[in-house]
């Protein structure tokens, strides 16, 4: 990839960006379903790009973009930094204990459900399959492309081959499941009333369909804090959430050469940008902080999120593996409908103020990716009034750990005849998971939904 490649992906995004705007102020059921303008652009990109009528001749890299950019989505909210509600701590850390429990949740139902349906059924109509086809549920819906690659370069040492083609295509069906499962459920929650900051389609205002805000009611995107003469302060503002970007991968490469684990850069970043707010807001007056504006880091982490979401779709990988098309397409019926039942369940149970924008953030990563998530969660909650992301900031050190045994050592215990060992594992941490929530009355299940309200504003505070 050059500097010149690199600047032409772009340019066709802003120039699709600006089309997909444009069709969301013109097309009904678009803005009926709350389609984000940079998802609508994802997708013609897709089709215009090399895969389908290759009309627009992007780089090799655009699969790569995403990637990079939700560690400058994530090292945003760390610079923003952010304060604990010591009047209400354990509410607080309840509600992070929650968020942490329902992703670490996502990878252990998946397991357990989609080996136990393999194992039974699908291995009784197809003798042949492997016994670790299930677990490809878990590796493309929870984890994405980038499990599914790791996930299928174990099993593929292992003996199974044909693994990372087969997790590549779960990781793409969870992808466009999650967002059309979640733009239902979304429509669906706003008729019930469950949303917080969302009404009933037709009670929503003509500018939040359209996207066009009228005059009088356009709101200031963050105050100059630095004087043009020196430096703009925009680039003030990027420059300190791109120290914290590059800082943050830096750790992660330095954290994978000195040790074996495998810690998501995206975390590294946002505890870069936390580490660099503790330590520049000290003093008198907040420090340097004193010249720092977190509504324009808010609108960095926007553009950046836009720019992810458009190129995550339009890198999707159309072509699938059809070998295994009978037993995938029964893995993946049964992994959607199971997924929806279980996260209804348990986002109803660990999440009480704000449940339902809570829960798309998860709806859409147990799909597969960050992306998906967060499309869904901007959907219900353009603002973040629902803490969600720093909440899975939060939890993130806890939980990804043993996420990622399950991911080293799933393949290789299914591999050798100890599937139901895993299939127990994952069982166990579901229940123990939820027995801890029961004791420290962190489990919401029997408040009424029509009862649940939005986050208080000073619930976790911006600082």
């Amino acid at each position: 990839m050059t500097a010149t490649s690199l600047m032409l992906d772009v340019a066709w995004a802003g120039r699709l960006i600006a089309i997909g705007q444009f069709i969301r102020t013109k097309v009904k059921f678009l803005q009926k379903c709350f389609v984000p303008s940079a998802l609508i652009a994802g997708f013609l990109g897709l089709i215009l790009g090399k895969q389908v009528l290759n009309v627009i001749p992007f780089s090799d890299s655009i699969g790569s973009y995403s990637g990079v950019l939700i560690m400058l989505v994530f090292a945003c909210i760390g610079v923003s930094g952010f304060s604990i509600n010591k009047k209400d701590l354990k509410n607080e850390v309840g509600r992070v204990y929650g968020m942490g429990a329902m992703m670490l949740g996502g990878v252990c139902w998946q397991v357990v459900l989609g080996c136990t349906f393999s194992i039974l059924v699908i291995s009784s109509l197809f003798p042949q399959i492997n016994k670790g086809f299930g677990f490809l549920l878990m590796a493309g819906f929870a984890g994405g492309h980038g499990t599914a690659a790791a996930i299928g370069k174990t099993f593929a040492e292992q003996g199974f081959a044909d693994a990372t083609d087969l997790g590549m295509t779960s990781a793409t069906v969870g992808i466009l499941a999650g967002i059309l499962v979640g733009l239902a459920l979304i429509k669906w929650a706003t008729k019930k009333g469950y949303t917080q900051y969302l009404e009933d389609s037709s009670k929503i205002p003509a500018d939040m369909l359209t996207g066009l805000v009228p005059e009088e009611q356009r709101q200031s995107m963050g105050k100059q804090t630095i004087a043009p003469v020196t430096l703009d302060s925009l680039a003030w503002h990027l420059g300190w959430a791109l120290i914290a970007t590059g800082a943050g991968y830096y750790l992660c490469q330095g954290i994978k050469k000195v040790s074996s684990l495998s810690i998501p850069d995206f975390l590294c970043t946002f505890l870069c940008g936390f580490l660099m707010f503790v330590i520049f807001s000290r003093g008198k007056k907040r420090g340097v902080y004193r010249y720092i504006d977190t509504k324009v880091f808010s609108r960095i982490s926007g553009t950046a999120t836009d720019l992810l979401v458009f190129f995550g779709v339009a890198s999707i990988k159309i072509s699938v593996v059809a070998t295994y098309a009978v037993p995938l397409i029964m893995l993946f019926v049964f992994g959607i409908i199971t997924n929806v039942l279980c996260w209804f369940f348990f986002a109803r149970g660990y999440f009480k103020e704000s449940w339902f924008e809570r829960g798309m953030l998860h709806l859409g990563m147990s799909f597969g990716v960050s992306a998906t998530g967060m499309i869904l969660l901007r959907i219900v909650d353009p603002d973040g009034k629902s803490k969600a992301l720093n909440d899975f900031a939060l939890q993130n050190p806890f939980m990804n750990p043993i996420q990622s045994l399950i991911y080293g050592f799933g393949p290789i215990m299914l591999m050798t005849g100890k599937h139901w060992q895993i299939i127990g594992i994952c069982l166990g941490i579901l229940v123990v998971m939820n027995v801890l929530a029961r004791i420290f009355g962190w489990w919401h299940y029997k408040v009424p939904l029509n009862e649940r309200g939005a986050m208080p504003e000073d619930a976790f505070e911006q600082a």
